[in-house]
């Protein structure tokens, strides 16, 4: 987690439009990987990290950028999967209220971040 936050921080600062640089069914499974790994029940050593990488994506509000791949993995991976029994993407809201009360409380800023991908996709 901590190497793909570096990764996409390195081209958010060069100001690289990552959407277009991962297909649709990679940002997907992204944004699969970073909901499991915020939600791992055994490791905090790996929820933390896992939140910072998403909220580092969604801080990106460069039009292209990879707040816009992240919020499009999310939206295509949760419609892709809204019938299954166990999704492995779920939306933003459902996603934060899976949290446990301990990691959203020490990671509330990166929540907030995570939180403004849905309020930009509802707008």
């Amino acid at each position: 987690m901590r190497v793909w936050k570096h990764v996409f921080d390195h081209f958010i600062e060069e100001k690289v439009q990552t959407k277009r640089l991962l297909a649709s069914a990679l940002w997907q499974k992204l944004a699969a990987a970073l909901q499991d790994a915020s939600l791992d029940p055994r490791s905090e050593r790996l929820r933390r990290p896992a939140l910072e990488c998403a909220a580092s994506l969604a801080n990106d509000g460069t039009p292209g950028g990879a707040g816009e791949g992240l919020q499009h993995g999310i939206k295509e991976g949760a419609a892709a999967e809204a019938g299954s029994a166990a999704p492995k993407v779920v939306d933003v809201n459902i996603w934060v209220s899976k949290l446990d009360p301990v990691t959203s409380e020490q990671c509330s800023k990166s929540i907030a971040a995570i939180r403004r991908l849905e309020e930009k996709a509802s707008t």
